[in-house]
């Protein structure tokens, strides 16, 4: 019969794994680590040909952290080796970590690092983190344990090692990864992408039914709503659309229901995502809408300082065409409308 002491034990253990369990629910059970192809990554913002990525060691002796170098290597030659290693997040002046102190806790109890000239273990402190002389996470094993090979590496959450990694890679906001919301500018230069194929798996099905809705919205749609859509969003060939319905049809389809490129003018959004917005407004609004970039067309606005003036007066905060139509559809921005009116209309006498 088991005694009070032991049964406390045994409640005290089984709360102390749920707690490890929870800690670790945040991170998908396997990730991938890979470069991103620098074409791909401009044109279609897939994974192509991963890389690889190295780390020169720290040494712990020293105050400075200048001597500590990213190394990447562009050739992607099959069979290549690279070691993954700790990283120190230079936006953020500390170590890359996606979690908490305790995750980082509970890991280096579970690896037992040791001291290599003291034997003695090494475990983490709550300011390891923000120390870029830190002896646990410069610790030589973090620099000479786990390898890429192939240009790319699977890491499991449930192999302790191989968890500090993905909280490592998780926690650099230059690396890419679509398991978090990040800045398109942070990332838009990065080498390195972290995913899971549980994320990959629901981008995609996201991706289909976003298109499915597209479409079925164009289907629907009238002329002159295509036309105003059309116009609002300016395709290089929108002077041949005019009179071809077919062809205007094919334009919408092709060029934006179904297109997931990015563009500037739309703020960084999508042409899809910007065709999915417009496609929802009523009828007045499009038309509103159409009626200031045509206006924009035919050289009403000039562009100085990076801004929009109309008149010579200067349009706040008009970067691009979403901001043009925010300019104006603001109430009270009422007056500079009414310019907009009179240009048209002068325009087309």
């Amino acid at each position: 019969m088991a005694t009070k002491s032991t049964a406390k034990e045994s409640a005290k253990s089984s709360k102390k794994t749920q707690a490890q369990n929870i800690l670790k629910t945040n991170l998908p059970p396997v990730v991938f680590l890979s470069k991103v192809d620098k074409l791909n990554r401009l044109t279609t913002g897939k994974l192509a040909k991963p890389g690889f990525f190295g780390q020169k060691a720290k040494n712990p002796s020293s105050d400075s952290f200048d001597d500590q170098e990213l190394e990447y290597d562009y050739t992607s030659i099959p069979g290549a080796v690279r070691n993954l290693t700790t990283q120190w997040d230079k936006i953020n002046q500390k170590w890359a970590w996606y979690g908490t102190y305790n995750d980082l806790h509970r890991i280096g109890e579970a690896l037992s690092l040791r001291d290599p000239k003291t034997g003695n273990i090494i475990m983490p402190e709550e300011k390891s983190l923000t120390n870029p002389s830190d002896p646990f996470l410069n610790h030589h094993d973090f620099f000479a344990s786990t390898f890429m090979r192939g240009g790319k590496i699977a890491l499991h959450a449930d192999i302790p090692l191989e968890e500090f990694f993905i909280r490592t890679y998780m926690g650099n906001p230059e690396i890419k990864n679509p398991m978090l919301n990040q800045s398109s500018i942070t990332v838009a230069g990065a080498e390195l992408a972290i995913w899971s194929p549980q994320t990959e798996t629901k981008i995609r099905k996201e991706k289909v039914e976003e298109e499915d809705s597209a479409i079925e919205f164009l289907r629907n749609m009238s002329v002159d709503r295509q036309l105003h859509i059309a116009q609002i969003m300016q395709p290089t060939s929108f002077d041949e659309l005019t009179g071809d319905n077919e062809l205007l049809y094919m334009e919408l389809r092709d060029g934006f229901a179904k297109n997931t490129a990015k563009s500037s003018k739309f703020g960084g959004s999508t042409w899809q995502s910007r065709f999915l917005q417009l496609a929802q407004m009523k009828d007045a609004e499009l038309h509103t809408m159409a009626q200031i970039i045509d206006a924009k067309s035919k050289r009403a606005f000039t562009r100085k300082e990076g801004v929009y003036h109309l008149g010579g007066l200067k349009l706040e905060n008009t970067k691009n065409d979403n901001d043009l139509i925010s300019y104006f559809m603001n109430p009270k921005n009422m007056d500079m409308w009414d310019k907009i009116v009179d240009f048209l209309e002068n325009f087309e006498k």
